[in-house]
C-alpha cells in the first residue's frame, strides 16, 4: 500500500517490509518492495532479499540468479552475500554451484577469511565433498572449535570413522581439548570400526576431565561404543556407574544386550527400569519386544506388553507395530 500510494521507502524502511513479507512466505510483495528499491544499489538490501529467498524452500534455486544480478549490476557481493549463497549451495546439495562460488571467493581474495571458510566447510560436507572440505580445512591460518565441530561432524554423519579418529588425534597433537560434540563423534566411530582400544582412550580422556565424568550424553555413548565392541562388562560398568539414567540411557544398554544376543538380559533391565519409574518408550518396548521373538525361556508376556503400550499411547509408533507383527 505504502509503495502504490507512491510514499517513497528510506532503505532501512525497505528492508524491514522484506523481511516482514519473507517471514510470511509473501515473496512475490517481498520482492515487489525489493525493486522498488533497486536504484539505490544497496548491498544490505540485496543480503536482505537472497536471505529471505534463501529461508524459503520454494525460493531458494532463485537465490543463484540473483545473486548474478548482483554481481553483474556493479554492486558486488560482501561476506554476507557469499555466506549466503553457499548455504543455498549446501542446502541444495550442489557441488557445482558451490565450485563456482569457492572460485569467485578466491578471486576476491577471501579464500582465508574464517567465516568464508566455516561456510565452505559446511557446504563441501553436506555435498559429501570431503577432499573439497579437508583441502579447505587444513588450508585456514586458524581453526576455532565450530571449524573442528563441522569437520568432524560431516565426517561422522557419512561414517568416514577413520577420519573422525585421525581429526580427533590431531586436535589432542595441537593441544586442544575436544568438546561433547567431538567426543560423541569419536566414540561412534570407535564402535562403528570395534575399536576398543581407541575407545579406552577416549573413555580415559573423559575420565581426565571432572566436567564430563558424570555427562549423560558421553555415558551413553560410551555404552554403545563398548556394546558394538562386545565389551559387555564394560558397557554395564558406565551404566551402573552413571549417577542420572534417562530412558535413552536404558535403551542404549537394551541395545547392548541385543547386539550381544543377551535377550534375558533385556528383561531383566526392563524389570529394573521399571521399578525405578522411569517411563518406557517406543525404542525401549521395541527392544523387549525383540528380545522375546529372539527366545521362548523369557518370562514375559507379549500381550501384556502390548497392552501396556496401548494405555501408553504408543500403538501408532510405526517401530512398535514392525515389532510386535515379528513377535
Amino acid at each position: 500500500l505504502v509503495i502504490k500510494l507512491g510514499f517513497e521507502l528510506k532503505i532501512w524502511e525497505g528492508n524491514l517490509l522484506v523481511q516482514m513479507y519473507g517471514g510470511f512466505d509473501a515473496l512475490e510483495e517481498a520482492y515487489s518492495v525489493f525493486q522498488s528499491m533497486i536504484c539505490h544499489n544497496d548491498i544490505t538490501s540485496w543480503n536482505t532479499i537472497l536471505s529471505v529467498f534463501l529461508h524459503n524452500k520454494r525460493s531458494i534455486r532463485k537465490v543463484f540468479p540473483l545473486f548474478v544480478n548482483m554481481e553483474e549490476s556493479g554492486i558486488g557481493s560482501d561476506r554476507i552475500s557469499l555466506k549466503l549463497i553457499l548455504r543455498a549451495a549446501a542446502d541444495l546439495r550442489d557441488l557445482g554451484e558451490g565450485h563456482a562460488i569457492h572460485f569467485l571467493i578466491t578471486n576476491k581474495g577471501l579464500e582465508l577469511d574464517l567465516g568464508i571458510c566455516l561456510s565452505l566447510l559446511y557446504m563441501y560436507g553436506k555435498c559429501g565433498a570431503f577432499e573439497e572440505a579437508r583441502f579447505v580445512f587444513d588450508n585456514m591460518p586458524e581453526r576455532d572449535e565450530f571449524s573442528w565441530i563441522t569437520m568432524v561432524t560431516s565426517y561422522s554423519k557419512e561414517g568416514y570413522s577413520e577420519d573422525v579418529i585421525g581429526l580427533y588425534r590431531k586436535m589432542l597433537e595441537e593441544g586442544l581439548v575436544p568438546g561433547k560434540v567431538i567426543l560423541n563423534a569419536v566414540l561412534d566411530a570407535c564402535g562403528n570400526l570395534a575399536n576398543l582400544e581407541q575407545g579406552e582412550f577416549v573413555h580415559n580422556d573423559i575420565k581426565r576431565r571432572s566436567s564430563y565424568v558424570s555427562d549423560v550424553e558421553l555415558a551413553n555413548s560410551l555404552i554403545i561404543m563398548y556394546g558394538r565392541c562386545k565389551c559387555l562388562h564394560l558397557a554395564l560398568s558406565v551404566f551402573e556407574n552413571m549417577s542420572i539414567r534417562t530412558v535413552r540411557s536404558y535403551n542404549v544398554m537394551f541395545g547392548a544386550y541385543l547386539g550381544n544376543e543377551l535377550y534375558e538380559k533385556v528383561v531383566e533391565l526392563f524389570q529394573k527400569m521399571l521399578k525405578a519409574g522411569i517411563a518406557p518408550d517406543a525404542i525401549t518396548y521395541s527392544s523387549v519386544l525383540q528380545a522375546s521373538a529372539l527366545t521362548t525361556c523369557l518370562d514375559i508376556d507379549g500381550k501384556i506388553i502390548h497392552s501396556d503400550i496401548i494405555k501408553d499411547g504408543l500403538d501408532t509408533s510405526s517401530i512398535l507395530e514392525t515389532a510386535l507383527i515379528n513377535m
